[in-house]
């Protein structure tokens, strides 16, 4: 009997302090609060288009690192 009450006390002040984290410090738990909701929103609107990657957009490596033979040398290249 005295496991059982031990457990429950025990289960109970995990779910107070849960419910206390998730009520003053949401982000912690993946909640969106109000304060990340409006930094989103003033992100969202301070971006032009110009700034926006295109979704498609990859990192071009130029041709003279693609064909290194020599990975110790400094530049990349197999050339002395």
């Amino acid at each position: 009997m005295g496991l059982v009450l031990t457990m429950s006390i025990f289960f109970i002040v995990v779910t107070v302090i849960f419910i206390a984290i998730t009520v003053f410090f949401p982000e912690w738990i993946g909640i969106t609060g109000n304060r990340a909701k409006a930094i989103i929103a003033a992100q969202q609107n301070s971006e032009t288009s110009s700034e926006k990657a295109p979704e498609h957009a990859t990192a071009v490596i130029p041709p003279s690192q693609k064909e290194s033979k020599d990975p110790a040398s400094p530049n990349g290249s197999s050339q002395s």
